[in-house]
């Protein structure tokens, strides 16, 4: 289990630099520094004596937690008799070393965060303010981090009804590892912690299983669920093989029957087992039963002026998934502390384009931003290529586009990687593939000038490049006419 450091200002979301817990994680050491250290900041129940001459736990059953240390929070129960001040904003992402290795592979960067209510369609019991995870990755060996935070979860929360949000988006992963994470959603349950999940982007195959489990499922219009036969490796005695074969079938079999299951009767079994390459967009899965609502288009919202903007910047490509996941950790400590509500939200863009999943990912949770309560400006300040240019796209409606003069915006269809396979089955996968891109081409259809034969010509043709000028005539949002402030 990992202990926080225990020093008021080694905040998660420091202003000027990442805690010392942030920096062991991103270089991928371990940080062992901090293993043999008690947490003044969060005693356990039977540990409520004073650590400090300036700070002293006091019981409070009515009043909030507040984010501290590395992004904890108190248990409600448990308060400080002195506030603690919050940093003037979350550490920004993209200030944090390049080379997050970590980041990517252990997924330990998840924020505990405790907020005051707010009105979301997910947020309907009666409970305790919310605790909000955010994971993007796959459901590997490298998860434990990961699992440490819902265990501490669970240890903070015993006894009160707190509910437990994941906001996720996961490209698959190891069956074994997916079981043991349902089950200690199970565990959540037990201690009588609603479980919801939030599907940003996709969910594939086994990590199918996460929604299931769950009390309430909610998608994003531009979120999926994808399907397919199991892929499985064996060796060893020939003799076993046979053996060894069933047993990766009775972990496909529970795969089924957690979806057939989810659907109550809208899918049979014979049905399921038999998809090959199977999408199920966020309105198809509604119609099954696999999820309980498609979360709605946010209402436009008034940009206030007596808010400073809260700044992310989105460089480079969408195809780094460690660089994507330190943004939505970031956005997510952001949306979570209610400090923040109300807080118009800027998003500098340039970026050449990347992985389609990544990209939906992060857009799906700048949606939410806006269904909470805070206007989104995308300001894009460079480059717009490939999915950069339906990213966009995601404050088009409810929130403003700016759009730098010297900027270039560019349009393609999407690109796949090498295909080794039968025929049948690269027809099924590029089926999916095609699937996918019908959702993002409906989001640039949301630009007026985007019309279906416009897009139709395009995308047969060479890559489509456009000058800030003509993406405004299009109707992808307006010039910027910021200009630079004299000292």
């Amino acid at each position: 289990m990992l202990t926080r450091p225990n020093k008021i200002n080694s905040y998660f979301v420091g202003r000027d630099k990442p805690s010392g817990i942030l920096k062991a994680f991103v270089h991928g050491r371990s940080p062992a520094r901090f293993k043999s250290q008690t947490n003044p900041y969060f005693p356990t129940r039977d540990q409520q004596q004073d650590h400090s001459p300036s700070l002293k736990p006091s019981l409070n059953p009515s009043a909030p937690g507040r984010v501290l240390c590395n992004g904890f929070v108190l248990d409600n129960a448990i308060t400080l008799s002195r506030p603690v001040p919050m940093p003037k904003r979350p550490y920004p992402a993209h200030d944090l070393p390049s080379n997050s290795v970590a980041a990517a592979a252990s997924f330990c960067l998840t924020k505990f965060v405790t907020v005051t209510e707010k009105a979301t369609t997910m947020n309907t019991t009666p409970a305790l303010h919310r605790t909000a995870f955010v994971f993007n990755g796959s459901f590997d060996k490298s998860i434990d981090s990961f699992t440490d935070y819902v265990t501490k979860f669970i240890e903070i929360n015993r006894g009160n009804n707190r509910p437990l949000l994941i906001r996720i988006s996961s490209s698959g992963g190891v069956p074994e590892v997916v079981f043991a994470f349902c089950g200690l959603l199970r565990q959540v349950q037990v201690e009588g912690h609603e479980v919801w999940v939030h599907v940003l982007s996709q969910l594939c195959n086994f990590t199918y299983m996460i929604a299931e489990v769950a009390d309430k499922v909610y998608m994003e219009p531009s979120a999926s669920f994808q399907f397919g036969q199991m892929t499985a490796r064996v060796s060893g005695n020939i003799i076993k093989i046979a053996d060894k074969k069933k047993h990766q079938q009775q972990l496909f079999d529970q795969l089924c029957d957690s979806i057939v299951k989810r659907s109550k009767g809208k899918l049979k079994k014979e049905e399921v087992s038999a998809w090959r390459a199977k999408h199920i967009s966020a309105q198809e899965a509604l119609a099954l039963g696999l999820c309980d609502e498609v979360a709605p288009d946010p209402e436009p919202q008034e940009k206030p002026t007596n808010k400073s903007e809260w700044v992310m910047r989105v460089s480079g490509s969408f195809a780094n998934q460690a660089d994507i996941y330190n943004l939505q950790i970031a956005l997510n400590i952001f949306l979570e502390d209610s400090a923040n509500t109300g807080r118009p939200i800027r998003v500098y863009l340039t970026s050449q384009g990347g992985t389609v999943a990544y990209a939906l990912a992060l857009y799906g949770l700048l949606l939410e931003a806006q269904r909470l309560g805070h206007h989104v400006t995308v300001h894009v300040i460079g480059q717009a290529y490939s999915c950069a240019l339906w990213f966009a796209t995601c404050a088009l409606k409810a929130g403003t586009v700016l759009i730098d003069s010297y900027a270039m915006l560019m349009f393609h269809a999407p690109w796949i990687d090498e295909i080794a396979a039968d025929l049948d089955d690269i027809d099924d996968l590029v089926a999916v593939q095609l699937a996918v891109y019908k959702q993002t081409r409906a989001l640039l259809k949301q630009i007026p000038g985007f019309t279906e034969a416009l897009i139709s010509e395009w995308e047969v043709g060479e890559d489509r490049f456009m000058n800030a000028a003509e993406a405004v005539s299009l109707g992808l949002g307006r010039l910027s006419t910021d200009k630079p402030v004299a000292a």
